[in-house]
């Protein structure tokens, strides 16, 4: 919901201009992180940004740890695009 949060806040002639000319989003499945280790979600991967003819591509790490993990069972972490980012692209 960062796209539709990012459309509201944007001036209208950058809107106008985006829409008309501007690359959308393709949002790409998940991708997971190497061991589900925790410390490699947070300091090493990131979001994944990829420009190619139609739009900015993104896919998120993610670590699901297991329900029965002695370390935080049952949980999902995952990454989010910042509305930030997504007025940067716009622009």
């Amino acid at each position: 919901h960062s796209v539709q949060l990012a459309e509201a806040l944007a001036p209208k002639q950058t809107l106008e201009r985006f829409r008309r000319i501007g690359r959308g989003w393709c949002f790409e499945e998940d991708t997971p992180t190497l061991g589900n280790i925790g410390p490699v979600w947070v300091f090493h991967d990131a979001l994944s940004f990829k420009e190619n003819a139609t739009c900015m591509a993104v896919s998120s790490p993610v670590l699901k740890t297991e329900i029965d993990g002695k370390i935080f069972p049952g949980n999902h972490y995952c990454k989010f695009l910042s509305p930030a980012r997504v007025l940067d692209w716009m622009m």
